[in-house]
C-alpha cells in the first residue's frame, strides 16, 4: 500500500476528515488546534494532483511562512507526488511577486513590475520614520506608524483613512513615494498591486486559473483583506473560477492587530457556494484541557479528545506584575528541576515592555532568559524568506 492510501485510509476513521476530503468544489475547513488539518490539506492535494489535476495544469498552495511551505513540500512528497512546473508551494508574497506581478508586468504595461526590489526592514522604517516626521511636525506621533501599517494592510478605504486624521493619510502618502523615489516595494504594497492587477484584467485572472485550476490555502484567518481579494477574485470569478480548498480556525487568528481580519475566514466559509466542515476531533491536547478550552469556543462545536488526562490552573497574583514574574520564575525552575531544558520553555507577554520587565525579573532569580521582538527578515529579492506579520512580543 502507498503512503498516500495509507494517509487516506486515516482520514476514513475521522467523519469529519472524510466528509472534507471527499467534498466536490470549494470547501473551507474549520480546523482547531490538533485537529490534523495539516495532513488533511497534504493528503488532499496529493491525491488531486494525482487523479484529478493532469498535466501540464497544476496547483498553487499557499502558506504563511516559509517553515509551513517547507513541511507541506515535505508531506506531499512524502506521499509521492512528483514535482512539476505548475505546482507552487509557497509563502503569500513569494506567490503574489514571482506568479501574478513578475509574469504579468510587461502583458498589463507595467515593466516595473517584473523585478522587483523589496525594501529591508531597517530601511523601511527608516523612511516610515521620515514620512512621518515631515507629515505631522508637531503633536504627538506615537501610534502613527502602526496606524499606517494597519491601514495599508487593511487596504483601508478613502472612509477607513478619514477616520485617522489627514496627518496620518499625507504621512502614508510620503512614504509610497518615498519608495517610489528609490525603485523600492514593501509587502503591503506588493499585496495590493497584485490585488489591483487580478481583479482588473481579465487576461490575468483567465492564465493564472488554467495554470492552478486548484488553489489551497493555509491559515486562512491570518491572510490579509488584500489576498482574500486575491482569491475570491480567482475562485469566485463566474467564467474562469479555480476550485478553492482552505483551512483555517478564527479562534487561532494571531495578527488582528497588525490589519488581519479573521472574520473573512467565517465570511468565506458561510458562502452558499463553498461546503463548510468544522473538524472536532483533537489529536494534540489531553481532555481536561479540551474542556477547558471548549467553554471559550463560542457556541462553535466542542473539540473532542481522546487522551484522558491533563491540568489547568489559575492562580491569583494579588501583587499585580511583580508577583506574576515571581511564579513565573518559580514555574521555570520547577520544570527544568523536573528535567525541561530551558532553551525549550516559553514565556508569553501580551507586550514588548512586559517581556522586557519579564526577562528581568527572570534572571534576577538566576534564571538565563532572552527576549525576542524580530520582525520577519526582508532580502532585496523577487523571492520574500517570510511573509507572517511581526509577533508579538514573547520570551
Amino acid at each position: 500500500m502507498s503512503r498516500l492510501s495509507e494517509s487516506i485510509d486515516d482520514l476514513k476513521q475521522n467523519e469529519r476528515q472524510w466528509e472534507a476530503f471527499t467534498t466536490e468544489g470549494h470547501c473551507v475547513v474549520l480546523a482547531p488546534p490538533g485537529s490534523g488539518k495539516t495532513k488533511l490539506l497534504a493528503t488532499r492535494m496529493a491525491h488531486d494532483l494525482a487523479t484529478k489535476i493532469r498535466r501540464p495544469q497544476g496547483a498553487a498552495c499557499i502558506t504563511l511562512t516559509n517553515a509551513a511551505a517547507d513541511q507541506l513540500r515535505r508531506r506531499v512528497g512524502l506521499l509521492g507526488v512528483e514535482d512539476r512546473p505548475s505546482l507552487f508551494i509557497g509563502t503569500v508574497h513569494s506567490f503574489l511577486l514571482g506568479k501574478v506581478l513578475a509574469p504579468f508586468a510587461y502583458a498589463i504595461g507595467r515593466p516595473e513590475l517584473a523585478s522587483i526590489t523589496i525594501v529591508s526592514e531597517e530601511e523601511g522604517d527608516k523612511l516610515l520614520s521620515q514620512a512621518v516626521a515631515e507629515a505631522i511636525p508637531w503633536g504627538d506621533t506615537t501610534n502613527v506608524a502602526s496606524t499606517i501599517s494597519f491601514n495599508r494592510r487593511r487596504l483601508a478605504s478613502v472612509e477607513e483613512w478619514a477616520k485617522s486624521g489627514e496627518g496620518v493619510r499625507e504621512a502614508a502618502r510620503l512614504y509610497e513615494a518615498k519608495l517610489q523615489e528609490r525603485g523600492l516595494h514593501d509587502f503591503d504594497g506588493v499585496v495590493a498591486t497584485a490585488v489591483e492587477l487580478v481583479e482588473d484584467h481579465l487576461l490575468v485572472r483567465q492564465v493564472l486559473t488554467a495554470q492552478y485550476p486548484h488553489l489551497y490555502v493555509d491559515e486562512y484567518q491570518d491572510l490579509s483583506p488584500g489576498l482574500d481579494r486575491v482569491v475570491k477574485a480567482l475562485c469566485f470569478d463566474y467564467f474562469n473560477g479555480a476550485e478553492l480548498f482552505a483551512v483555517g480556525d478564527p479562534d487561532q487568528a494571531l495578527f488582528g492587530f497588525t490589519g488581519t481580519r479573521p472574520e473573512l475566514l467565517t465570511e468565506l466559509a458561510d458562502r452558499p457556494d463553498v461546503t463548510s466542515v468544522e473538524l472536532t476531533r483533537n489529536y494534540r491536547s489531553r481532555d481536561e484541557i479540551l474542556k477547558v478550552a471548549n467553554r471559550m469556543r463560542d457556541g462553535r462545536s466542542p473539540m473532542v479528545g481522546h487522551q484522558p488526562g491533563g491540568r489547568v490552573s489559575v492562580l491569583k497574583c494579588p501583587e499585580g506584575r511583580p508577583g506574576q514574574y515571581a511564579r513565573v520564575a518559580a514555574a521555570v525552575r520547577q520544570a527544568n528541576a523536573d528535567g525541561v531544558p530551558l532553551h525549550e520553555i516559553a514565556v508569553l507577554c501580551p507586550t514588548g515592555p512586559m517581556c522586557q520587565e519579564a526577562v528581568s525579573s527572570l534572571r534576577q532569580n538566576g534564571i538565563p532568559a532572552f527576549y525576542r521582538n524580530k520582525k520577519p527578515s526582508t532580502t532585496r529579492t523577487r523571492s520574500p524568506r517570510s511573509s507572517k506579520p511581526p509577533r508579538r512580543g514573547r520570551l
